[in-house]
């Protein structure tokens, strides 16, 4: 769940801020829905949880930043660097 969100939903999906707070609410309801069915443990259901609201409140915003990394990146001078690089970067 969190590599989905943390990883695929910031690096490789183009989309809109109220879609991603839409794909929040939809991980949040299948996250409940998975432990309502018995599919997942009590404490796994409170960590996963837990986890998916703070990924859900901040996935608009760190989708901007990757957003405005990538807009910068394209922008800058590849001229004076040996190599290019692609990667992930924390900031």
């Amino acid at each position: 769940m969190e590599d989905f969100l943390s990883t695929f939903v910031v690096l490789k999906v183009e989309t809109s801020k109220n879609f991603l707070k839409v794909v929040g609410r939809v991980m949040h309801k299948l996250v409940k829905w998975l432990h309502d069915k018995g599919y997942m443990a009590d404490d796994d259901y409170e960590t996963i949880d837990k986890r998916v609201k703070e990924l859900k409140a901040d996935l608009p915003a760190a989708v901007e930043a990757s957003g405005l990394i990538s807009e910068y990146a394209v922008k800058s001078p590849h001229e004076k660097y040996a190599k290019e690089l692609n990667s992930r970067f924390t900031i």
